[in-house]
């Protein structure tokens, strides 16, 4: 499926991956927080992929944004990796990892097959 500049896979019936080719802002986040909500129906925790192309701009308050989105919705995710090479992203991607009962781990580009082998697992 694509959206915007949003790509989805899945790798399995556990995993959706998310790679974003844009720019972020309030509506697409919106759009792929739908994407993801969608995959909720499950009846288990997901595991949640998603690859941030290199020169992609995500703004603080949209950062911020999912950092609410992904709490409010803690439960509903197993492990989540993020594939970026942002630093502010990087960084709110550690602070999840403090906040959420779900795994989270950043990964640069280079090292995007072991992410998926991780989220995999």
């Amino acid at each position: 499926m694509k959206l915007a500049m949003v790509s989805t896979f899945e790798f399995s019936d556990d995993v959706v991956g998310i790679m974003i080719d844009s720019n972020v802002n309030k509506k697409l986040l919106d759009e792929i927080h739908k994407i993801i909500e969608e995959k909720f129906d499950r009846e288990k925790p997901m595991n949640l992929f998603v690859e941030i192309r290199e020169g992609v701009d995500i703004p603080v308050n949209i950062i911020l944004k999912d950092l609410l989105f992904k709490l409010k919705n803690a439960a509903r995710f197993k492990k989540i990796a993020v594939v970026t090479c942002s630093g502010i992203f990087q960084k709110a991607m550690k602070a999840k990892d403090l906040l959420m009962e779900a795994e989270v781990e950043v990964f640069t580009h280079k090292d995007r097959i072991v992410a998926m082998n991780w989220i995999a697992e």
